[in-house]
Parts: structure tokens; sequence; C-alpha cells
């Protein structure tokens, strides 16, 4: 494993490290010594080495006959974010869901309305303005059946 070796401390730091976890000094223009965690893969099948042409034993770092170093760069595949991340996955069931839950409950369709309504797709932004209306007119029967009531 690489590491960065503190100068005011001595103590050792992972090697993509700033500043020491000890002493807190800067470890910018620190050499990092061992070899890198990048550089490192692990060896399944025997292989040979490129410099003598012996046979390397499963696992090792090193050549035992020459000494060179047989590590091999890994490459992994960057991540990447999804083209277009949604929240809202919507399909006639939960369509339904939502109209039964914004009938029973009127501030869930004004809350997930108002969060679809920022969606890029059409489709969504519909729903979320079906679900504003009706959350909104709910709303207001609710509110208007309540004064009826409380003046009767």
């Amino acid at each position: 494993m690489a590491v960065k070796i503190c100068r005011k401390c001595g103590d050792s730091n992972l090697e993509f490290a700033s500043r020491c976890v000890v002493c807190g000094n800067s470890l910018k223009d620190v050499k990092v010594v061992g070899i890198h965690n990048s550089y490192k893969s692990a060896r399944k099948v025997s292989a040979h080495c490129k410099h003598c042409g012996e046979t390397l034993q499963t696992g090792t770092n090193k050549c035992k006959h020459c000494g060179t170093s047989v590590l091999q760069l890994v490459i992994t595949k960057p991540y990447t974010s999804p083209s277009n991340p949604s929240i809202f996955h919507l399909d006639a069931v939960g369509i339904t869901l939502l109209i039964v839950s914004t009938l029973i409950f009127p501030p869930a369709g004004l809350v997930i309305g108002g969060l679809a309504l920022f969606s890029d797709q059409q489709d969504k932004q519909y729903s979320g303005k079906m679900l504003m209306l009706l959350g909104i007119f709910l709303s207001i029967l609710e509110f208007g059946l309540f004064y009826i009531r409380l003046f009767l």
C-alpha cells in the first residue's frame, strides 16, 4: 500500500491524503512511498515474468528470480449517472393509486403533483397538473363543506 509520511510527526497517511491525520500538517509536497493502490491487481492465474520468463506464483507482486515488479494497472469503468434520472416511474396502477390517495388526502396530491410538474417528461407533467388540480378542487370542496356544517 502506498502512503505519505508526514515530515512533521512521521506518521503514515493514505496515498491521497492532503493533510496528516495526526498533526494536520500539509502533505501537498510529500512524495508517495510504496506501491499505489491503483496499480495493484490480484492475480488469479499463473503467469510469466516479462523480464526473465520464469513462472510466477499466484498472487505474487514480484518475480522471485529477478525481483521485477509484475503489477498491472487495473482499469475500471468510471461511473456514469443516468442520462435522465427520474423519481417518478408511473404506470396505470401508479396513477390510479395517486388519484385514490389524493381523493383520501388532498395534500398528498398537491405535494406529489407539484414535484411531478418539474419533470422533463410531458406525460409526468400532465399527471402532475391533474393531481394538483384534483388536490386543489378537493381541498376547496372539503373546506366548503366544513364551513357549511359549521354555520348550519
